[in-house]
């Protein structure tokens, strides 16, 4: 890939461009090149490898074969934040920390051995303080050579703590420039709110979610930047399906608009196909 010349291009049309990174999961390459930073599993059979590559057998994997490494080791921070900074050197405006937590597969973490004990019933602070050090330290060395350093976090966590996925975006906020709720309704408990279906009320959940999260981080360096859900959620019984398509969507853009300390939002398709009909035209006001 050309990244240069994405980028001059990018920069000739006036498009803000964002270096997205997974740290944590999705790191296979990086899992199978350095296992013993990886978290590894007791959990018989280990992994199931694709057929495309080689699989370390006591890497710890979801079912789904993605890897996860170890979020205490700080071999793992350090070469994420030079991605970062490599990225930034670039040109990148932005650099983005996706999967910035420690695993969340409850199924599995029994099987899981890290270099350090999780305990995110009786010890979360320290999972939390974990990812806080992270950030504090990728926070640095990216906004020193010129680019905003944003983070993901569960929609669900800018309502209260995470303990088991070691997410707290009130420590978090002081050491970001943006924090990016992904508030996909789909992906609420279905009678959130009082709801029948939660996935039905795009507005009122997405509202609600900055609402409570301008709350525990207001005041602080990071501001929020929503992740809205531009795609259908199949993977739930059929009467729960709820087809996302322009209204839905619009309606998403519509609550994050309303709220004067967001900092815009992001559409999240893992396809990559989107709905335009969503989207306003350039006014040419430049928003």
């Amino acid at each position: 890939m050309d990244i240069r010349g994405i980028l001059a291009e990018a920069r000739q049309h006036n498009v803000y461009t964002i270096a997205r990174i997974h740290v944590f999961s999705h790191d296979n390459l990086l899992a199978e090149t350095k296992p013993e930073w990886a978290a590894r599993t007791t959990k018989p059979g280990g992994c199931v490898p694709n057929e495309n590559r080689k699989c370390n057998s006591n890497v710890f994997y979801a079912d789904w074969d993605v890897a996860w490494l170890d979020p205490w080791n700080r071999n793992v921070w350090d070469y994420n934040t030079q991605l970062g900074v490599e990225a930034a050197q670039l040109g990148f405006d932005e650099v983005q920390f996706d999967y910035i937590r420690f695993p969340n597969d409850a199924t599995d973490y029994e099987y899981m051995v890290l270099s350090k004990p999780a305990d995110p019933e009786n010890n979360p602070e320290a999972m939390y303080e974990n990812i806080v050090e992270v950030m504090s330290l990728a926070q640095d060395a990216i906004n020193r050579v010129g680019a905003f350093f944003s983070v993901d976090v569960f929609g669900y966590t800018i309502w209260r703590p995470e303990p088991l996925i070691g997410q707290n975006p009130e420590l978090m906020a002081p050491h970001a420039d943006y924090i990016c709720p992904m508030v996909y309704p789909s992906h609420y408990w279905r009678y959130e709110m009082g709801f029948d279906n939660a996935a039905a009320h795009p507005y009122e959940i997405v509202q609600k979610s900055l609402e409570e999260g301008f709350d525990m981080v207001q005041n602080q360096r990071a501001r929020l930047r929503p992740w809205l859900q531009d795609f259908t959620l199949l993977w739930v019984p059929d009467s729960l399906i709820v087809e996302y398509g322009p209204a839905e969507v619009r309606a998403q853009i519509d609550a994050t608009e309303t709220l004067t300390y967001t900092a815009g939002w992001s559409l999240w398709s893992a396809d990559n196909e989107y709905t335009y009909e969503a989207l306003r035209p350039d006014d040419g006001s430049g928003e």
